[in-house]
């Protein structure tokens, strides 16, 4: 056996944090803000992804991680949230990762998928305070009145 293989059957055969040891790279841990401008459309947006984010610098665990659960159930139970992309032969679906979150659903048996990944390198992600919100520029564009945030008025039929 050599000693490539020998190598191989270790990593395959033992548990993770032994595996740990061989790893070449040690894991990368990046901070940036929850809400983020984008660079592009100068909105803000939530800029999360349940499976990277592991705790909110600043707040307490107990409490960053109540914050993280709750994140997590709106991104994958609310449908106004959620695209679905029917692959068809030669299809090619592109998003921008400042504002998606992405997964594959499985949903393409019998066949096999295959992805290339093309990801160009991005800007650092910043809050800008003067970032507009999506729902305010659209309210002021229809002109509509803003829903109330602040709980000092009636906002909506919840109310």
């Amino acid at each position: 056996m050599s000693l490539r293989n020998l190598l191989l059957f270790f990593l395959l055969h033992i548990p993770t944090s032994i595996t740990n040891m061989f790893l070449l790279k040690q894991p990368i841990t990046t901070e940036h803000p929850l809400i983020r401008t984008n660079p592009v459309t100068n909105q803000k947006s939530v800029y999360f992804n349940p499976g990277f984010v592991k705790g909110i610098k600043g707040i307490p665990k107990l409490e960053s991680d109540y914050i993280i659960k709750y994140l997590t159930e709106i991104i994958s139970t609310t449908p106004e949230f959620h695209a679905r992309f029917r692959w068809e032969k030669n299809s090619i679906a592109i998003w921008d990762n400042r504002t998606t979150n992405h997964c594959a659903t499985y949903a393409f048996y019998p066949h096999r998928r295959h992805a290339v990944r093309v990801t160009v390198t991005g800007e650092v992600p910043v809050l800008d305070p003067k970032g507009k919100s999506q729902q305010e520029e659209l309210y002021k564009e229809l002109g509509w009145e803003l829903p109330n945030k602040d709980g000092t008025r009636q906002s909506n039929y919840n109310d």
